[in-house]
C-alpha cells in the first residue's frame, strides 16, 4: 500500500475515533514548506535551534500549520485584479461583517461606532494602557497569561502588579477574586487586562467569573481590558462568553480587543480592532492610537477579515473538529502512559498548558532536552510569567505531525520519566 494512502487513512481514522463520523470537506493535512518563507515561528526555530532538520515542525508560536481557508485566499486573487494597493481604510463592509460575526457566534450587540482598527491586538491593549492609564500607575494581570501583557506595562513606564491564578493539583485555574479585591481598591491599580479565552491554559471565564470582575473593577474606577482573539476557537461543548455580550450599562467602559487573525490564521495580514462604547473614552483611544501611529491597518487584512467573517464559517467549524481531535490525543496520551505530567483537555484555543516539573528539570533543561533529544521546539513556560517547568504545545497541525510529536516524545520520555 502507497505511504501516502496509509498516512491519509491514518489521519481519517483519527478523526472517527474521536468526533464520530464527520466529513471533511477541507484539506487540514497538506503540510506547506515554510522554511525561508519569512514565517516569524519557522525563523525563530532556525535561529534558535540551527541543527534541527528543515523539516522539524515547530509546536511553539501560536500560528497555525494548515493551508488557510480556500474562500479567504481566492477572495484575495479576486480582489487584488480590482484593487490598488494604496492608503486604506475600512469600509462599511469591514465593519458590518465584525458587527454580524459578534452577534451571530457571540450574542454580542456591537455598533460601528465602538469599533476602531489597529494593526494587531498587541497593539491595540498596548495602546489601552496607554490611554487610560500614566507613567507610574499600577496595571493588574492574571498569570500565568500571555506574555506581551507584561510587555505592554513596562514599556509603557507602568508597574505590573500580578494577581495570580489560583491553581488546583490538576492545575485547574480560577480567579483570585479576595486578592483582586483588594487590588483593586489600591489607590495605584487602574487598569486590569484580562484573557478569555486563556492564554496559555486553554481555559474560559465563566459569564459569574466576568460579571464579577467587572463589578469589582467598576466600583473602584478600574479600566478593564480583555483580549478575546481566541473567542472563536472553543471546543465541542464548551461555551466562550463575550464581555460584549453582558450587560450594557455593566460594561459600558471596557476596552475589548478583537481579530481574525488567531481563528483564521491571518497573523502576517495586520488586522485588529478594538471595541469601547464609551464615546469619550473612544475618543482618548484614538487621539493615543494617532500618537503611537497605531492607527493604519494592512489593505489586505482589512479584505481578509471581511471574506473570514462573511464566506470561511465552515471552514473555522472543520478546523476547531480537527483540533478537538489533536488536543484529545495528547490528552490521552499522557493519561494513559505518563500520568505525573499534568495535561488538560482544551476548552478553548488550540495550545495546551503542560506540566513536566515531574521530571525534575530546570526551564532551560528541559527545553534544551526536548530539542536536543525528541526535536521537539515548544514554548517556554517562563513566557507565560513564573512557570518553570511548564511547555505550552500548539496543537494547530495535521494529526499525523502531532502522533509523530508524541513518538518522539514517548521515546524520550521512556529514558527520564520518573
Amino acid at each position: 500500500m502507497h505511504p501516502l494512502f496509509l498516512l491519509v487513512l491514518c489521519y481519517t481514522e483519527d478523526i472517527i475515533i474521536y468526533n464520530k463520523e464527520i466529513e471533511m470537506r477541507y484539506d487540514f493535512e497538506t503540510i506547506s514548506d515554510r522554511n525561508e518563507m519569512g514565517s516569524r515561528k519557522w525563523e525563530i526555530r532556525s535561529e534558535q535551534f540551527p541543527n534541527l532538520k528543515k523539516d522539524v515542525v515547530p509546536f511553539s508560536s501560536a500560528d497555525m500549520e494548515f493551508k488557510n481557508a480556500p474562500e479567504i485566499i481566492d477572495g484575495l486573487k479576486k480582489r487584488l485584479d480590482n484593487l490598488v494597493l494604496g492608503y486604506c481604510a475600512p469600509t462599511d463592509r469591514f465593519f458590518n461583517s465584525i458587527i454580524n460575526w459578534d452577534k451571530k457566534r457571540h450574542n454580542a450587540d456591537i455598533k460601528k461606532e465602538w469599533i476602531v482598527e489597529v494593526p494587531t491586538v498587541v497593539n491595540g491593549f498596548f495602546a489601552a494602557v496607554s490611554a487610560f492609564t500614566k507613567k507610574g500607575d499600577s496595571v493588574m494581570i492574571m498569570r500565568p497569561v500571555y506574555g506581551p501583557f507584561r510587555l505592554a506595562i513596562e514599556m509603557n513606564d507602568r508597574v505590573m502588579t500580578d494577581v495570580a491564578l489560583i491553581s488546583d493539583e490538576r492545575n485547574n485555574y480560577s480567579i483570585d477574586f479576595e486578592k483582586f479585591e483588594l487590588e483593586c481598591k489600591k489607590d495605584e491599580n487602574k487598569m486590569v487586562i484580562l484573557c478569555n479565552p486563556h492564554n496559555p491554559g486553554g481555559i474560559l471565564w465563566s459569564k459569574d467569573d466576568l460579571e464579577k470582575v467587572i463589578k469589582i473593577a467598576n466600583e473602584n474606577d478600574v479600566v478593564v481590558v480583555v483580549d478575546e482573539i481566541w473567542q472563536d476557537i472553543v471546543m465541542p461543548g464548551n461555551t466562550h462568553t463575550s464581555v460584549l455580550s453582558l450587560d450594557r450599562k455593566l460594561v459600558e467602559k471596557a476596552v475589548v480587543c478583537q481579530s481574525a487573525t488567531k481563528s483564521f490564521n491571518l497573523a502576517g495580514l495586520c488586522c485588529g480592532y478594538t471595541i469601547i462604547s464609551d464615546p469619550e473614552m473612544m475618543e482618548q483611544y484614538k487621539k493615543t492610537l494617532d500618537v503611537m501611529r497605531s492607527n493604519a491597518v494592512n489593505v489586505m487584512g482589512l479584505e481578509a477579515t471581511q471574506l473570514a467573517f462573511d464566506n470561511a464559517e465552515d471552514w473555522l467549524n472543520e478546523m476547531i473538529k480537527v483540533i478537538d481531535t489533536n488536543q484529545k490525543i495528547v490528552y490521552d496520551f499522557f493519561k494513559e502512559k505518563y500520568p505525573k505530567i499534568i495535561v488538560n483537555h482544551l476548552q478553548a484555543t488550540y495550545v495546551m498548558w503542560m506540566d513536566f516539573r515531574c521530571l525534575g528539570l530546570s526551564g532551560d533543561e528541559l527545553m534544551q532536552t526536548l530539542v536536543d533529544k525528541a526535536d521537539l521546539v515548544f514554548t517556554d513556560g517562563r513566557f507565560f510569567g513564573e512557570c518553570d517547568g511548564f511547555v505550552r504545545f500548539n496543537v494547530a497541525a495535521p494529526t499525523h505531525l502531532i502522533k509523530d510529536a508524541l513518538a518522539r516524545l514517548d521515546n524520550l520520555l521512556q529514558e527520564i520519566y520518573k
